[in-house]
């Protein structure tokens, strides 16, 4: 049984994914991605989270940029939030998410799918 001493960040993570759910409950489904995205920073920004959107994280080695990512949001430099549309999560959505974890040395990402039967919370840890 998981115990919430076992949990990331477990306040930080159940104010994420109450405005989530609140998104989810206001707006519903059927939306692109980025009328989710708006929604998310408003919804932070009434609790109060901080943020950042659409975050620019490059990729080096040695000295040289040798790729880039743009993290849907970075919350309170701790969790990185990647929104998708859609019912089914893929291979590549949870490697997407764990390669900017590792990337950037973050512990923890979660990916919200909003779908026809709401929003779905998937965590990813960098263990």
């Amino acid at each position: 049984m998981l115990k919430k001493k076992d949990i990331l960040y477990p306040e930080l993570s159940y104010n994420i994914v109450g405005c989530l759910f609140d998104v989810q409950n206001t707006i519903g489904h059927g939306h692109k991605e980025k009328v989710y995205e708006s929604a998310v920073a408003e919804a932070f920004r009434q609790k109060g989270i901080a943020y950042e959107k659409q975050l620019y994280a490059p990729v080096v080695f040695g000295e040289r940029n040798v790729g880039k990512y743009y993290f849907d949001f970075l919350v309170e430099d701790k969790v990185v939030i990647e929104l998708k549309v859609g019912d089914r999560y893929t291979k590549k959505d949870i490697e997407q998410v764990l390669r900017y974890l590792q990337v950037h040395d973050i512990s923890l990402g979660i990916i919200a799918r909003f779908t026809s039967r709401g929003v779905i919370i998937k965590r990813i840890v960098n263990s």
